[in-house]
């Protein structure tokens, strides 16, 4: 959970650079990242129940 909140602070600082190479490449992580982290808390919802 640390290591998202991490990268996620990486990815903030690529996007307020301005620049759209960093841009691309920081909304294909939060892509990555948030079906990561949703598949996660499903799959944690999925196993509870």
């Amino acid at each position: 959970m640390t290591a998202i909140f991490i990268i996620s602070r990486f990815i903030w600082f690529f996007l307020t650079r301005g620049d759209r190479l960093f841009d691309l490449a920081g909304t294909i992580i939060i892509a990555i990242i948030l079906f990561i982290s949703s598949y996660y808390l499903f799959g944690k919802k999925i196993d509870k129940n």
